[in-house]
């Protein structure tokens, strides 16, 4: 679920040159070690490298657009594998795009279960289908908080006007799904319903 692989050529050489501009940290990780379930499921070429459907641009110029805000959701952001229901065994994007139903739970969410919202403009279930742009803007580059969402608020925060615009135009572009999502925040303890995310798009 995640799609860096179609960011383009110019994104992907400046976030290298980002990452070797930082100072070195001595930080030794450990080899990851794989269930047996895992193993079977490479063996057998269930789980495998996904390589991209079509070759990623060379470069893209920013803009206002639905289309670069697709870009930035999908490929950038990655608001798209956060914010799809996920198949918790393969990884796989299986919920209908946008509508929400991931559930978080681990370390970071300090016994909270956390449900990602439906982002698509259902009048009735899409969590941000009334918010203008001033709304929208202010959120995204509001900053974090509560302390332990996973949502990544430090980065958001610093989105260009123009990157988040782009993305208020494509998330007010996408197809209407009536999700229901009952509320985003469980406190430890409180389970979360399983979200089956089969419902029709209008």
């Amino acid at each position: 679920f995640m799609p860096y692989q179609n960011m383009t050529d110019d994104d992907v050489q400046a976030l290298i040159s980002f990452m070797r501009s930082q100072p070195p940290v001595k930080n030794k990780i450990e080899k990851t070690e794989w269930s047996f379930v895992a193993k079977a499921l490479m063996a057998f070429g269930v789980m495998k490298p996904e390589s991209p459907k079509v070759a990623p641009p060379k470069s893209l110029t920013p803009d206002t657009t639905a289309a670069y805000g697709e870009y930035l959701a999908v490929n950038v952001a990655n608001c798209k594998g956060c914010h799809t229901r996920m198949d918790p065994n393969s990884g796989a994007l299986v919920g209908q795009p946008f509508a929400g139903g991931n559930v978080f739970s681990d370390a970071f969410t300090k016994g909270h279960s956390m449900v990602s919202p439906n982002l698509t403009p259902h009048p009735a279930t899409g969590v941000i289908s009334s918010w203008d742009f001033p709304r929208f803007k202010t959120r995204m580059q509001g900053g974090r908080v509560l302390d332990y969402t996973p949502m990544p608020w430090g980065a958001l925060s610093r989105l260009t006007d123009n990157d988040v615009k782009a993305i208020y135009a494509y998330l007010k572009s996408l197809p209407a799904v009536d999700h229901k999502i009952a509320k985003t925040d469980y406190a430890p303890g409180e389970k979360p319903p399983v979200y089956t995310n089969t419902a029709a798009k209008n």
